[in-house]
């Protein structure tokens, strides 16, 4: 295979800077032309990256989020180049020596103009620490042959979030210096880009879901759902096609939909510890789940609630009997477990809650008890003497990555280790990270594929079909909340609460996550999903929608 190749490779320094009043950029300035042109002469370099004019506008901002100062983190970026793509070496979340911010780099695009000026736009993404939210950004500069080693000229904008925590805006222009080097993984990058961009499920514009299928109400779909860019994203996916709305900031569409990075919240609790455990099971036998914690984490002798009896599957389904405050979904853990802390006192901080139910019989939602699970899991496979012992990279290796999902989604939020950020234990019940085409995948995966991948079961049929709510026999326990149970880390709602003509009782399974995410599994085989930061989770009508595109019960 001839593969041209170009590469890019630079680092982003970003100082402190006052504002000097730049005009604040649109994403549209940031959108490449449609028939760009490739660059004539292959770039092989550095590139260093320099704001001096960053300027913030702050829209909403938590009381525990001290205030933002105008800096960044300091990037490298290594970039491939093939035709008019700019492809990141590095993808997924890279820890930064920034105070605040992690990032994760997407791919872009670079392309020459008439006047044989090249150019270059690149989407990226701050993720918070203190409320793990993305803040999705884009990059753009100039780069005139013969100036190498000189500055050249700009721009930044980051002003997307799903965060219902912080909201904010950051702007500023940007010194550009080019020094020519050289990258040897070139070729394996861009086969590896070309395989990924192959792989992603074919796409149609939203609205042509209602050509497609006339009977479609797209309006239901919507309702309850901002009308403005409190909505990141929201999708449908259909008889193998991914229907897909556009990405929203405060200035218009982000110019990489695809490439929008979207945090996951309590989603994860369904895609990791919910998947490993039916993965497991299938390796190793159902009986995973009546494995007690207290057998693999001897710190649970010492915790303030009765962990004695209490089995992986009660904990994936929160029924530990473990908790302080009653209510279904008031996700009460102690203070620090959410600080950026070492995976031994994440686990101490997950034991510091009191008995206060039977094991197995009362729904109280906690996160902590997701990380409980995640390190019993690790520990699992420590005693199985297993090739991979870290729960996540055995999520990665034997579903994520053969299901072909973007790299950008195979590193997680982790515990800091040695004052280390990202280097521990991964969080399992938040801390993920999706695009529209990976969230739908991993639906898809276990919707739709009954947990197999190219014919091979990854995932425990009995153990999948109970997550699913396709086994009557088992359907977890009642939230005591709108009529939701809870099995394996997944919500479910039986359809039949909302009238009659569901009489053949058919169950909806849902992902879901804090700020505005689901992740709508219906029994006709449609996935609906949605992305917001109004704290919106509408799915009545969303249920509604799906029924009348095809009926649930004959």
């Amino acid at each position: 295979m001839n593969i041209r190749v170009q590469i890019l490779v630079f680092s982003l320094s970003v100082l402190t800077t006052a504002a000097f009043g730049a005009e604040k950029p649109i994403a549209a300035d940031f959108q490449p032309p449609d028939h760009a042109a490739a660059p004539e002469t292959p770039l092989i370099g550095t590139l260093t990256v320099t704001p001096y004019q960053l300027q913030i506008e702050e829209y909403v901002r938590a009381e525990f989020i001290p205030p933002l100062s105008d800096t960044l983190p300091a990037f490298r970026f290594d970039y491939v180049s093939d035709g008019t793509n700019l492809i990141p070496v590095r993808r997924g979340l890279i820890p930064s020596r920034h105070s605040r911010f992690d990032f994760l780099l997407g791919p872009g695009r670079i392309w020459q103009d008439s006047d044989g000026v090249v150019q270059a736009s690149i989407p990226f993404t701050l993720m918070s620490r203190e409320a793990n939210c993305t803040h999705n950004g884009l990059l753009r500069f100039t780069l005139v042959s013969g100036k190498e080693g000189e500055r050249q000229s700009g721009s930044i904008l980051i002003n997307q979030e799903t965060c219902h925590f912080l909201k904010f805006d950051m702007w500023g222009a940007v010194s550009v210096v080019y020094t020519p080097t050289a990258l040897p993984l070139a070729q394996q990058i861009i086969a590896e880009f070309r395989d990924e961009v192959a792989a992603r499920i074919p796409t149609k514009a939203y609205a042509d879901f209602a050509r497609d299928y006339p009977q479609a109400n797209l309006a239901r779909f919507s309702a309850g759902l901002p009308d403005n860019d409190d909505l990141s994203i929201h999708g449908i996916y259909f008889e193998g096609v991914h229907y897909t709305g556009d990405c929203r900031t405060r200035s218009g569409a982000y110019p990489y939909c695809g490439q929008m990075m979207l945090t996951s919240f309590s989603t994860a609790k369904t895609a990791y510890p919910a998947v490993v455990m039916m993965a497991l099971a299938q390796e190793y036998g159902l009986d995973i789940y009546q494995q007690k914690i207290m057998d693999y984490l001897p710190e649970a002798s010492s915790a303030k609630g009765n962990w004695r009896e209490v089995t992986f599957g009660q904990t994936g389904d929160m029924a530990t009997g473990n908790f302080l405050d009653p209510s279904p979904v008031a996700d009460q853990v102690a203070p620090m477990f959410f600080g950026e802390i070492n995976a031994a006192d994440k686990l101490r901080a997950s034991f510091e809650l009191p008995h206060g139910a039977r094991a197995g019989e009362k729904v109280v939602y906690l996160t902590s008890d997701t990380y409980v699970l995640v390190s019993a899991m690790d520990a699992y496979l420590r005693a199985r003497n297993a090739a991979i012992t870290d729960s996540f990279e055995y999520l990665v290796r034997n579903v994520l990555k053969p299901l072909q999902i973007a790299p950008d989604v195979w590193l997680s939020r982790r515990t800091r280790e040695n004052g280390i950020y990202n280097s521990g234990r991964a969080f399992g019940g938040y801390g993920m990270f999706w695009n529209s085409d990976s969230i739908v995948k991993v639906a898809r995966f276990l919707a739709h594929d009954a947990g197999k991948i190219q014919g091979r079961q990854v995932l425990h049929p009995q153990a999948l079909a109970a997550t699913m709510q396709q086994d009557p026999e088992d359907r977890g326990l009642p939230m005591n909340f709108y009529g939701f149970y809870y099995n394996n880390g997944t919500w479910a709602l039986p359809a039949r609460l909302l009238g009659e003509h569901y009489h053949c009782d058919p169950w909806v399974t849902v992902m879901t996550g804090l700020s505005g995410i689901r992740v709508i599994m219906m029994p006709n085989g449609l996935i609906y999903y949605f992305f917001n930061d109004a704290q919106a989770f509408p799915l009545a009508d969303q249920i509604e929608a799906a029924n009348q595109v095809r009926p649930f019960c004959s």
